[in-house]
């Protein structure tokens, strides 16, 4: 489904910044497949030892919103095939110079009144599994704007730096006020690459 030949200047913005935007890379009719899919998921009921959903309250209605879903792909025949066959694994191992793997798979939701990410790393987080490094792999189904809290980065931090943790495991406020942090503002169907050391955060959708 994703046709796309890294050129030269990718793979030189990803090693300078670590992390790597595809604009446009699916066409429009793919885009309303992947919102199709999307939707699939959506509707999905809640099923103990399958597909795990899971909820927020909104900060707008106090509403229960969905936030994201995970462990979907062994029900999913076309995310399966989309994330784990053809152009999206040849990228990624190209990107990280080995052969990658599939080690987890979600959909944030982030509806309106839905909550923001806290300024983290992803590498601590996955710590105990033994691995030094992966990369995150982000499909925009809708635009994603300032106004409806787009993902920020900081200036990238080298690859194997963890940043001083406040307790919860983010990033310690001192160092976060310390760090330049850049909105990255997509369109559907845009695809965005970043790896598990850079400092990233998003507001809330308000």
């Amino acid at each position: 489904m994703l046709n796309y030949q890294l050129t030269d200047d990718d793979r030189a913005y990803w090693k300078a910044n670590h992390h790597l935007v595809l604009r446009s890379p699916f066409s429009e009719s793919q885009i309303e497949t992947l919102r199709t899919w999307t939707h699939d998921l959506f509707e999905l009921p809640e099923t103990p030892g399958k597909w795990m959903k899971y909820f927020e309250n909104s900060s707008k209605t106090g509403e229960r919103l969905l936030c994201r879903v995970e462990n979907f792909i062994p029900y999913h025949d076309g995310l399966r095939a989309l994330l784990t066959d053809g152009d999206v694994m040849r990228i990624l191992s190209e990107l990280m110079g080995e052969q990658a793997v599939l080690f987890k798979e979600k959909i944030n939701f982030k509806l309106a009144g839905g909550a923001g990410f806290a300024p983290h790393q992803d590498a601590p987080a996955f710590a105990s599994f033994g691995h030094r490094y992966h990369i995150t792999m982000m499909v925009a189904i809708d635009d994603a704007t300032v106004d409806n809290g787009c993902l920020e980065f900081a200036q990238p931090s080298e690859v194997g730096e963890i940043l001083t943790p406040a307790d919860d495991g983010t990033i310690a406020p001192e160092v976060v006020n310390a760090l330049t942090w850049t909105p990255l503002e997509v369109s559907a169907g845009d695809v965005v690459f970043f790896d598990s050391y850079i400092p990233h955060r998003s507001p809330a959708n308000t």
